[in-house]
């Protein structure tokens, strides 16, 4: 689902690219551009040189010429993606309740889910 957001360029009217824990839009664009380069590229073979030299730009500790860690790097990038696509412009300030060890824990689960939604929505929150 979220391959299609890119590829069909949905994602493009989720930008947020004044998200200061977000990357500008720019990491989104990068990730939609190998996206579709991957999918239709004609050729025998396919270079991300390009991706990953703007992995590098966003990401200082990104070093193309290093080995890095696959988690890091899906981590980094949904992290990244998720910041350039969230829809709330403002996130608001959430103060959590004290917990006198009585409430079930369902309860508490929710109400972090809820204030999780508060401060983040969009396509990586939706799947």
């Amino acid at each position: 689902e979220l391959s299609v957001e890119f590829l069909t360029n949905r994602y493009k009217s989720q930008l947020n690219c004044d998200n200061p824990l977000g990357k500008g839009g720019k990491l989104a664009e990068a990730y939609g551009n190998v996206m579709r380069s991957v999918i239709f590229h004609s050729g025998n073979a396919f270079s991300p040189k390009n991706f990953i030299i703007s992995l590098h730009r966003l990401f200082s500790e990104f070093n193309p010429l290093q080995q890095h860690d696959a988690h890091e790097l899906v981590s980094m990038l949904l992290d990244g993606l998720h910041e350039d696509l969230n829809l709330i412009l403002k996130k608001p300030y959430v103060q959590l309740q004290d917990d006198d060890g009585k409430r079930p824990d369902d309860d508490i689960a929710m109400e972090h889910w809820r204030n999780h939604l508060r401060r983040n929505q969009g396509i990586l929150v939706d799947l």
